[in-house]
This record gives C-alpha cells, sequence and structure tokens, in this order.
C-alpha cells in the first residue's frame, strides 16, 4: 500500500472559518473508491486509518496510517528481554 490515499484530500479551513472547524476532507469519489478496493485486495483488512498532517511548509495533507500494535506474545517477549543483565 502507498504512504498516500488516492482521491482523499485535506484542506485548512478559510480564513471565515469559525475557530472549531480544523479543515476538511475532499473525496474525489471515483479515485477514493479505486483506492479503498485496492487497499482491501492488497491488505486483507477492513479498515484504512488516515492521519491528517501539517507539512513543515504549512501545507496540509493526508497520510495512510501503517501502525500494528504488537501481538501479546510480542510485548512479553520484549518485557523478559529487559530482565535480561546484558
Amino acid at each position: 500500500m502507498e504512504d498516500f490515499p488516492k482521491g482523499i484530500f485535506f484542506k485548512m479551513p478559510n480564513s471565515a472559518a469559525p475557530e472549531f472547524v480544523k479543515g476538511s476532507l475532499s473525496i474525489k469519489v471515483e479515485d477514493a473508491i479505486d483506492f479503498l478496493v485496492d487497499a482491501k485486495k492488497n491488505g486483507g483488512k477492513d479498515w484504512v486509518n488516515i492521519d491528517l498532517l501539517i507539512a513543515k511548509s504549512g501545507k496540509p495533507y493526508c497520510k495512510i496510517n501503517t501502525f500494528t500494535p504488537k501481538k501479546q506474545t510480542e510485548v512479553a517477549q520484549d518485557n523478559a528481554d529487559k530482565d535480561l543483565p546484558f
């Protein structure tokens, strides 16, 4: 899966928007549907998590969040490794 979702765009609010408006999403339906169908086929997941970010340049953008929590066995192994004296 690519880093950026196709057909989904984050925009900052216009200057007349109230303070509680933090931005908006624009979705190009055909591109977004193709992206989601491809994500389902390639990743097999039912969810796609997308972060709304601001670049250092100030430009807003969307990025796919690929974080996967560790399984309990991995967490247990990490904790066991901490007890080693070396």
